[in-house]
């Protein structure tokens, strides 16, 4: 399996033995099979989905078994909303109010970023076992 672009974390669906992973910049989570073809591409909001893991109803966070043994099937994804520090001119040491200036300018170019998105992946996430404490 090739990823061309940054990959960020991944989760395991239980059928076919398929991986979600999120593309870090790309703006989307593609899920591949066993063999590592792209069987489904989830586009997202904002273009840093972070991570992303089953719950909902019929299973619990991380795709926990519910009653019945029914598997979570919604697959949750967070993303980042990050200002672009790596911008020419961007001054670590300056107290300008630059900073706020690009937080802002980001904020209205990707007003979702930082937010949980819900999909219906259609498919069930891998239980995973319950911790007390």
């Amino acid at each position: 399996m090739r990823v061309d672009d940054e990959a960020g974390t991944i989760c395991v669906s239980l059928s076919e033995g398929g991986v979600w992973v999120c593309l870090w910049d790309a703006g989307r989570v593609v899920r591949y099979d066993a063999d590592g073809a792209v069987t489904r591409v989830v586009v997202t909001p904002c273009s840093r989905p972070t991570s992303c893991c089953f719950g909902g109803a019929g299973g619990g966070a991380g795709g926990a078994g519910g009653a019945g043994g029914a598997f979570a099937t919604t697959l949750f994804i967070t993303s980042c909303s990050v200002v672009d520090r790596t911008r020419e001119g961007w001054d670590p040491t300056a107290n300008d109010g630059a900073d706020s200036l690009a937080a802002a300018a980001a904020a209205a170019e990707e007003p979702l970023a930082g937010g949980v998105f819900a999909v219906e992946a259609g498919v069930p996430g891998v239980p995973v076992h319950k911790a007390s404490f």
